[in-house]
Order: C-alpha cells, then structure tokens, then sequence
C-alpha cells in the first residue's frame, strides 16, 4: 500500500504549473527499475531523486523561491564533477518512515563527438 504523502502530491502539483520538465534520476531511477516501476515501491524511500537541464535552471530558481514560500526548505549545493548542481527540497514536516526530501540533479549538455569506424 502506497503511503500518503501530502508534501510529495503538493510538489509535484506546484512542478507541474511550472512546465518543468523531469526524469527520474539515481536512487530513485534504480529503484524504479528494480521494482518494475511500481509506484509504492519507489515512494517507500527516504528522498526523491530527478534530474533536470540546466536549460530550465531559471525556471528552478524560480521554482524554488516559490515553494520556499509555502514552508518548503530549500538548500543548494554546488561543485559536482558529473552535473552542474544538486537542489535539495525539504518538505515541511517529515513523519518517521516518510519521504523527507526531493534532490533535484542539474545537467548540462555537452556535445559529444562520436567517431565511427568502418568495420
């Protein structure tokens, strides 16, 4: 049985207005994987994980700020070797054995140059 969340409905609820685009991403995307993609699978964790363009940065700022407004905590943390940024978002109240937080994963594109070989 799926655990109800009201942070997790409220998030994605305040995203979606956004238009911002996602995937699942990491912990959250093995799980899923793992499980088949079964919702009450990858809803029993302690955090989320997505990834989003650097495209939409902007529009995560934005995003954020807003949320931070209805009582969610917002941290960022820069520096990474593999993607540009991690934004964690820390819902307002946790309940023991709920989802505490969303970690959302910053990627830019690069170019990649692909050399191919007749064989």
């Amino acid at each position: 049985m799926i655990k109800r969340n009201e942070h997790i409905y409220k998030f994605f609820e305040y995203i979606q207005k956004e238009k911002i685009n996602f995937w699942l991403d990491s912990g959250t995307l093995l799980k899923a994987y793992k499980s088949n993609f079964k919702l009450d699978a990858i809803l029993n964790s302690s955090d989320l994980d997505f990834g989003f363009f650097y495209k939409d940065y902007k529009k995560i700022i934005e995003f954020c700020k807003k949320i931070e407004k209805k009582g969610f905590r917002v941290k960022l943390q820069t520096g990474y070797p593999f993607f540009e940024d991690i934004i964690k978002i820390y819902f307002p109240s946790s309940k023991k054995n709920e989802i505490s937080h969303v970690d959302l994963y910053i990627y830019k594109k690069k170019k990649i140059l692909s050399i191919i070989e007749d064989v």
